[in-house]
C-alpha cells in the first residue's frame, strides 16, 4: 500500500506525483525536497531544474554557467554547492 502523499506538499506536487504513478512515468520534475523525497518513496525517478539544465548543457543547447546566473538574478534559490556540483559535472 503507498502511503498518504504528505500533507504539507502542495497540491500541485500532490498532483505531479499521483500523475507520474499513475502514467508510470519515466520521471518526474521536482525542486522542492520534501516532493522529491515523496516522489523517490513511491520509486519515482526525480530531477529538478538543475538537472534539466545540466542535460541541456551536456547536449550543447545551452550555456550551462550563464542560465544558473539567469535563474538566479530571476531570484530561483539554487544552493550554491548544487551550483558548484552541476558545473563540475558538465566538465565531465
Amino acid at each position: 500500500m503507498i502511503p498518504i502523499l504528505h500533507e504539507f506538499l502542495g497540491s500541485g506536487e500532490r498532483d505531479g506525483i499521483a500523475l507520474a504513478q499513475s502514467i508510470r512515468a519515466d520521471m518526474i520534475l521536482l525542486d522542492d525536497l520534501a516532493a522529491r523525497e515523496a516522489a523517490q518513496e513511491r520509486s519515482l525517478r526525480v530531477t529538478g531544474t538543475v538537472g534539466v539544465l545540466l542535460n541541456a548543457a551536456r547536449n550543447g543547447w545551452i550555456d550551462l554557467q550563464e542560465a544558473l546566473k539567469n535563474l538566479q538574478k530571476a531570484h530561483f534559490y539554487i544552493a550554491p554547492s548544487l551550483v558548484t556540483w552541476a558545473l563540475e559535472q558538465n566538465k565531465k
